[in-house]
């Protein structure tokens, strides 16, 4: 055995030895929040908890796509706030109307690598259904949509927080409850999905075949979100030589290759950042993006930009929180900052289609040029970064982005470092561009939108708010720098605040 191999295994255990110090003290971490975040002037009460099963009658096994098994380990959470009362039994019908016509929702997850994952369905044992939860939060005096703090909605039981972790060989991978307010005839629907299903788009598919399934007039068609047509968005490669000199052609920056001397030093800036967040701890926070001043400003900033060309929401709420971000922390010139976006790949390439289900969102890295003076400067900034990136052939953009692995012939993932998990960038990303509030259970329309506060430092989140259109961000950063921000904000007279 060679000295290089020697020391790489040798890195390897030490990293896994962090890791799972790490998620242990994560795990208890999250075990002392929850504990505090229980409210004792609104009692949760379990009304009734079942599993929905699928109607779907084949027994299947489906491939699992690279890039969805890496997404394994994540669980998104999410709730919609309802004015008015739901229906437990209608919502319960309908959720079977959803797995039957979708049954990868209502299948178990076998292998615990990304190269061994498969679903496993079976009609009539245990590999098939969702569990669904109806409860009741008594002593709420006031409407979960009326409550802007997400903090709040996770203290009304209305929320569930972030998970990380595998799901285990019988564990569902979508859990579903209906939170009924007694004081005030209103009601949310959080859900918590893993990540290995799809990405935001793929949820509101869901909701929607949710909603259409309360119609007592709906008849499901078994499978018909089946196939899902599985692209293969990761293409084998003949040697790693020839990896790298794809990257290097794309002109991507440094090829960042995950071998064990990089893993171990990543889960060592980890748990640095861990650490350091303990002493010095960066406060999530949402900020609320009021709708018609954000289109106000939209204008300003396009008016700057050649015939044709436009900034997207996200673009500028983006930019702007870049600039109040490098404002807050001192930075008194122009910098360059790395910042991570989200592109959605259905309709542009012909492996996704406009439909596909699943995860097809790919990260990219852009240097961009933070001026802590002028968010007009910084969202142009941003914006020529990604349409000069955007030109690019999109079909190797979908195999060579930051976060996308490639495929070895002996059949091996090659994984690639992620900037944000590091600390080296910012990573954004939105669901504003999905119909969440016009998703109608039985005539009856969302009027508020949360996720839970706080995931990875450097991360944000861009979301729907309320029915008037208006948007939430979340992000982090140390609370000094949150009032400065908060200054940075009055000062520019921007259409964002931060909740009290």
């Amino acid at each position: 055995m060679s000295t290089a191999t020697l020391w790489g295994l040798r890195a390897s255990v030490a990293a896994a030895a962090l890791l799972a110090v790490r998620w242990r003290w994560s795990a208890r971490l999250q075990r002392e929040r929850a504990e505090a975040a229980k409210p004792a002037s609104c009692p949760v009460v379990d009304v009734s908890r079942t599993t929905v099963r699928s109607g779907f009658a084949t027994k299947s096994t489906w491939s699992v796509h690279l890039d969805d098994a890496f997404m394994a380990p994540w669980w998104i959470s999410f709730s919609l706030g309802f004015d008015c009362d739901l229906d437990a039994e209608m919502m319960r019908k309908g959720l079977e109307f959803a797995i039957t016509e979708w049954p990868r929702a209502a299948a178990r997850l076998s292998g615990q690598t990304a190269e061994t994952a498969v679903l496993r369905f079976d009609p009539h044992g245990e590999d098939n259904g969702v569990e669904f939860a109806v409860q009741e939060v008594r002593n709420l005096p006031q409407k979960v949509s009326e409550i802007e703090a997400a903090q709040g909605w996770v203290e009304a039981g209305a929320l569930d927080g972030w998970r990380t972790g595998w799901p285990s060989e019988n564990e569902p991978l979508l859990y579903v409850r209906l939170v009924k307010f007694t004081e005030t005839g209103s009601c949310a629907l959080a859900v918590r999905i893993s990540h290995l299903l799809g990405d935001s788009f793929t949820y509101v598919r869901f909701l929607e075949t949710w909603a259409r399934g309360c119609d007592k007039a709906a008849v499901a068609q078994p499978g018909r979100l089946l196939p899902c047509s599985i692209p293969s968005k990761v293409a084998p490669i003949a040697s790693m030589e020839e990896l790298r000199e794809e990257w290097s052609k794309l002109g991507l920056g440094r090829f960042p290759l995950m071998t064990p001397w990089r893993r171990f030093c990543m889960i060592v800036s980890l748990l640095r950042a861990e650490l350091v967040n303990k002493f010095s701890p960066h406060a999530f926070k949402y900020l609320t993006v009021n709708r018609a001043g954000l289109d106000d400003l939209k204008k300003r900033v396009c008016a700057g930009l050649p015939d044709g060309e436009w900034v997207s929401s996200h673009d500028l709420v983006h930019g702007i929180l870049c600039t109040g971000r490098a404002h807050a922390l001192g930075h008194k010139k122009p910098v360059m900052q790395q910042v991570s976006v989200t592109i959605d790949m259905r309709g542009r390439t012909k492996e996704y289609q406009k439909d596909y289900l699943g995860n097809a969102v790919v990260s990219v890295d852009l240097d961009v040029s933070v001026d802590p003076t002028d968010f007009i400067a910084t969202t142009r900034s941003l914006h020529d970064a990604l349409r000069q990136t955007i030109r690019r052939d999109l079909e190797d953009l979908s195999r060579c982005s930051s976060g996308v692995k490639a495929l070895l012939p002996d059949g091996k993932a090659v994984p690639l470092v992620l900037g944000p998990l590091t600390g080296k960038s910012i990573k954004s990303s939105t669901w504003t561009t999905h119909p969440w509030m016009k998703v109608s259970f039985g005539g009856a329309q969302p009027t508020g939108f949360r996720t839970p506060p706080g995931f990875l430092r450097n991360f944000v989140l861009m979301m729907p708010l309320n029915a008037a259109g208006d948007i939430g961000l979340l992000s982090s950063m140390p609370e000094p720098a949150w009032k400065r921000f908060s200054t940075f904000l009055q000062l520019n007279q921007l259409p964002l605040h931060l909740p009290k």
